[in-house]
């Protein structure tokens, strides 16, 4: 299955991510692989999956995350 989709980086991209369910079927969350999520940001990212089931999101983690503690 083929999903269209987008990078998302706060710093640079101009749509909220809210926003991203309505014309995407995917994100990749980019600013993730520089900064570990704080439980606000994962609750704001979980709503937008909870209320739109056809959207994903797509997470680079660091490889402090990946490789220290093997996740």
């Amino acid at each position: 299955m083929i999903k269209v989709g987008c990078i998302y980086y706060p710093k640079s991209t101009r749509m909220e991510i809210s926003k991203y369910p309505k014309y995407y079927q995917i994100a990749d969350m980019e600013n993730f692989f520089y900064k570990i999520p704080n439980k606000k940001e994962s609750s704001k990212l979980k709503r937008i999956v909870d209320k739109n089931t056809d959207f994903e999101f797509v997470l680079n983690v660091n490889r402090f995350i990946t490789h220290k503690f093997s996740l």
